[in-house]
């Protein structure tokens, strides 16, 4: 394909060189403005011919192609962007609990799990480990259910030596 261009572009440019070859040589007058105009008349078949002969089929199946690929490719990107913005909402998510569990004095660990509305993902569940007492927790919990929409029931608490489900 790209060969094709590339002589495509070599005849055009070739006879524009022969055609103003040609009109530099020939001296002014009847003959000159003849020159120029079939010279103008061949250019202009120099750029057309090829239209005539082209597989529009040909064109068709690249041009489906590349809609294929791009198709293929835009999903690609619609996923890894999917994949960064749940990603980004889990962090964000672990950071705002770690700042208010410390803030409170605890030291816990933190994971998020998404749920998906509309395509749009949001925290829906938690699962926190570590030593806090049981105000502490109480606190968080609260805390969790008030900002962040996370209610009692899909807080999972870990402490070292039991699980407690709230």
């Amino acid at each position: 394909m790209m060969e094709a261009v590339r002589n495509y572009l070599l005849s055009v440019v070739a006879v524009g060189f022969l055609v103003t070859l040609a009109n530099a040589i020939v001296p002014k007058g009847i003959l000159k403005n003849l020159v120029t105009f079939t010279g103008g008349l061949i250019v202009v078949l120099a750029v057309i011919a090829p239209v005539v002969h082209l597989d529009f089929e040909a064109i068709e199946d690249v041009l489906d192609d590349f809609s294929v690929q791009d198709s293929s490719l835009s999903q690609t990107a619609n996923f890894k962007s999917q994949d960064v913005l749940n990603q980004l909402i889990i962090e964000k998510t672990q950071s705002y609990i770690l700042d208010k569990a410390q803030s409170l004095g605890m030291e816990i660990t933190v994971d998020i799990e998404l749920a998906w509305e509309d395509s749009v993902p949001y925290p829906n569940a938690t699962t926190i480990r570590g030593n806090y007492t049981q105000a502490q927790k109480t606190l968080l919990s609260q805390y969790l259910e008030s900002s962040l929409a996370i209610p009692k029931e899909r807080q999972a608490w870990y402490t070292c030596d039991e699980l407690e489900i709230q």
